[in-house]
């Protein structure tokens, strides 16, 4: 089914004419078109939400994410549903919100995705703390698998859609520790406990308070087997899934910037890539990044703790960077053989592994 999304998406092009390769790091063929909406999750929360898709809309009333800042899709114009479109779903951090990453997610509709991302409530910069660390480790994956079923069942781009396809699934800090717990990585309560005995880290006590209410569990699986590829960014959560990682099933790359003091590479980055099991697995570490680097956070809201270091790359150079290494894996893992040869990415600012 993902290769025959693939032909499709490579069959046709956003005009009559003969459309040029498109380098993967750059702004793909399409024009972007985006909106917002709400939905209600299977938690009873009213959930706003954000799709980017491409379009064949040429105007220039360009969206303005929450009256704060824009991006370059366009305001409500028409998705072009004239075949079936792979989608990835993208999962905010903690205190973010679900436009955090755009140069992300509208790069990925320029080159033929539907992406999704809705906020967790109660874990964003306008409503952050209004919802306990411990509900929140237990239901950001299920606000995930909520949002893909309002994409393909209420969203308004149903026909752009295959429900029985999936979704490949990303997201930055606490959503890196979402996209690994949706993708299979189960929490094993006891494991979790002993290494928290040792290390302790920020997760350590919202799993222990949930396993003094949930005695009988020792397993919490919240995975969704919809679910086809991973990419965690700068990704928190390794005390949590520090017993399930090797569980995921599906293709992941981990990435982790250089210079990131909030999920470090000794301390987070690079542990939870040593416990994948799955191959193909890859980790992608860039150089003089920081924690915001893999999001427009610093745009949005510049008093985030971490932004404005001067020795951090630039998101002008890092943002195509962080584009043309996933867009390659996702296509990799549409059944793209030229899109895999640009893994490992040859650019001098990655240190790259993989198996």
């Amino acid at each position: 089914m993902l290769v025959g999304l693939l032909l499709l998406l490579t069959a046709c092009s956003p005009t009559e004419e003969e459309t040029p390769v498109t380098p993967l790091d750059a702004w793909g063929p399409w024009t972007v078109g985006t909106h917002e909406d709400i939905f209600t999750s299977t938690a009873g929360l009213a959930t706003p939400v954000q799709v980017w898709y491409p379009t064949l809309h040429k105007g220039s009333l360009t969206h303005l994410y929450d009256a704060l800042v824009a991006g370059e899709a366009l305001e409500g114009a028409e998705p072009a549903c004239d075949e079936r479109r792979p989608v990835l779903v993208f999962s905010h951090g903690n205190g973010g919100v679900r436009y955090q990453s755009f140069f992300f997610t509208e790069h990925l509709a320029s080159h033929g995705f539907v992406v999704v991302a809705s906020d967790h409530v109660g874990n964003t910069f306008l409503d952050f703390g209004t919802a306990e660390v411990e509900d929140l480790v237990f239901r950001r994956p299920v606000d995930v698998a909520d949002t893909f079923d309002w994409l393909i069942a209420g969203s308004g781009l149903e026909d752009c859609v295959e429900a029985d396809a999936g979704y490949a699934l990303s997201g930055h800090s606490f959503g890196g520790y979402t996209t690994l717990a949706t993708a299979g990585g189960r929490i094993h309560i006891e494991e979790t406990a002993t290494w928290c005995a040792e290390y302790d880290d920020w997760l350590c006590d919202a799993v222990a308070r949930f396993a003094q209410e949930n005695p009988d569990l020792s397993v919490v699986d919240l995975s969704d087997d919809r679910v086809w590829a991973a990419v965690p960014m700068a990704p928190a959560g390794h005390e949590a899934l520090v017993g399930g990682l090797a569980e995921i099933g599906v293709p992941t790359v981990v990435l982790g910037g250089e210079m990131d003091t909030l999920t470090s590479m000794a301390e987070q980055v690079q542990p939870i890539y040593n416990g994948l099991g799955v191959s193909p697995r890859h980790l992608g570490v860039l150089e003089r990044a920081d924690h915001f680097t893999f999001s427009n956070a610093c745009d949005i809201l510049s008093t985030y703790q971490g932004c404005g270091g001067e020795s951090v790359m630039a998101n002008e150079l890092a943002h195509p960077l962080i584009n043309g290494v996933t867009t390659a894996f996702l296509f990799d893992q549409l059944g793209d053989a030229t899109a895999g040869e640009d893994l490992p990415p040859q650019d001098s600012e990655w240190t790259w592994t993989g198996e």
